[in-house]
Order: C-alpha cells, then sequence, then structure tokens
C-alpha cells in the first residue's frame, strides 16, 4: 500500500502487465496495467510534438472513426467506404472562412435532394471550375452564367472570341452526335442569329401547342400547312390565305 506522494528515481518493473500497456485506474480506483485504457480526457498541449496512433481511432462509437486499413474516415459511421464519408439524418458539409463571411454548404435533405449553397454575401457567386478556368456561374439572383461571370439573363452564353460561337446544340441516338449532326442555335460568323438544323428533316414552328409554320430541308415555307410544294406554301380554310394592307 502506498499512501501519500512517491517519487521513482529508476525504473518500475509490473509483472505479469502486456506488452505497450498503460497505467489506468478502473471504477474502484485501482491502478491496473492494461492496453486499451479508459479515461475522461485526452489533453495534448505540446505545439511541436506529433502525436502518432497505430490502428484505427473511433470517438463516441461512430461520431469519429478512422479505419486504418483503408485510410477513409467516417462521421456518423463506423464503416466508411470512402475518404470522407457522412452519415446522419440531414447530413452536412460546410466550408467557412476564418472571418466568417465565407459559408458553402453541400446538404442533402430529408427528400433526399442535394442542395449546393451559398451563404455569404449578396455578391458571392457559384462557380464550376475546370482545368482551373471557370466554365460556369451561378449568382445570387439565379442567372446562370457559361462562358461569362455576369449573367444578365436566366442563361446567359458567351464567347471571348468571335467566329461561329456561341451556340446550343441538341442531339439524340437517332441524329447522332458528331459535328454535323442535330441542331443547333447560335451567332454566325456575321453576328447573325442562326437556327440550323443538319438532319433531312423540318424546322416547326409551335404556338398553342398547335404547328403554324415550318420550313422543309428542301427551304419551302408552310403556314398552316405541313406540306408546302412551293418556296411559300399558305392554307388557311376559315380566312384569306395573305393579306397585304
Amino acid at each position: 500500500t502506498v499512501q501519500g506522494s512517491t517519487r521513482l528515481d529508476s525504473s518500475l518493473t509490473l509483472n505479469g502487465a502486456a506488452l505497450n500497456s498503460l497505467l489506468s485506474t478502473n471504477a474502484s480506483g485501482v491502478v491496473t496495467a492494461t492496453s486499451v485504457p479508459t479515461f475522461g480526457a485526452f489533453n495534448a498541449t505540446s505545439t511541436n510534438a506529433t502525436s502518432t496512433i497505430a490502428g484505427g481511432l473511433a470517438i463516441e462509437g461512430s461520431g469519429f472513426v478512422y479505419d486504418f486499413s483503408s485510410g477513409n474516415v467516417g462521421i456518423g459511421t463506423t464503416g466508411p467506404s470512402s475518404k470522407l464519408h457522412i452519415v446522419g439524418v440531414h447530413p452536412t458539409l460546410r466550408v467557412a472562412g476564418t472571418d466568417g463571411s465565407q459559408q458553402e454548404s453541400l446538404i442533402l435533405d430529408g427528400n433526399n435532394d442535394w442542395t449546393i449553397q451559398n451563404n455569404g454575401s449578396d455578391s458571392d457567386k457559384l462557380y464550376f471550375i475546370a482545368n482551373s478556368t471557370n466554365v460556369a456561374v451561378m449568382t445570387t439572383t439565379g442567372n446562370v452564367g457559361i462562358g461569362t461571370t455576369s449573367p444578365s439573363e436566366i442563361l446567359h452564353l458567351s464567347t471571348t472570341g468571335g467566329g461561329d460561337a456561341p451556340r446550343m446544340r441538341f442531339t439524340n441516338g437517332t441524329t447522332g452526335y458528331g459535328g454535323s449532326d442535330g441542331t443547333y442555335l447560335g451567332i454566325g460568323n456575321g453576328n447573325e442569329f442562326n437556327i440550323l438544323n443538319y438532319e433531312d428533316s423540318p424546322i416547326k414552328f409551335f404556338a398553342g401547342c398547335n404547328e403554324h409554320v415550318r420550313i422543309t430541308s428542301n427551304g419551302n415555307v408552310g403556314i398552316g400547312t405541313t406540306t408546302p410544294t412551293n418556296k411559300l406554301t399558305i392554307t388557311d380554310s376559315t380566312a384569306s390565305q395573305l393579306t397585304l394592307s
């Protein structure tokens, strides 16, 4: 029995203690040698030392888990399947600046919908970057810009150079996906607006869910008819076919 303070000026040998054991007190206050000590708090105060833990690390069961076999980190899960695996009712990953002005969040809500949220100032934008280049941006007003960081409309396409651009192309499995397939809308070399259909099919204009005008692949224009036989064919059984005033 040891009472009061005790000082050891040399080594202390514990018979029967396992390799790499630590001294710990059990619930009765008895000092024991164990390789899995239980303690209320762990406080590391050194600013230049490196703490190394061999094997996995778990805090509060699944609160924070490091899987040493895969190098994955789990929050809310004991079996992380990726480098960072977060599990929760509505898990949120938030990145904030040190001054609190920038707060970007990635959220999985109750409807299993993904939300990318920017809670910064009103002037902050959401950028999409590829190969260190801004390829798209969304402003706080909801405008989306491709090729521009200052979109003035709901969808704004822009290029810095001239030529046959920018333009939007529409293709599918029937048209094919090559450079001479499908249909595109865009600005031509002379800054004119082009509607170009590469396919051997007409361009149709609808209003009120009804087709009113079509341009066939041979250049004929039909108004009120789907089979124009001349450069301009107008058909209407209830009104004058052409009015000039």
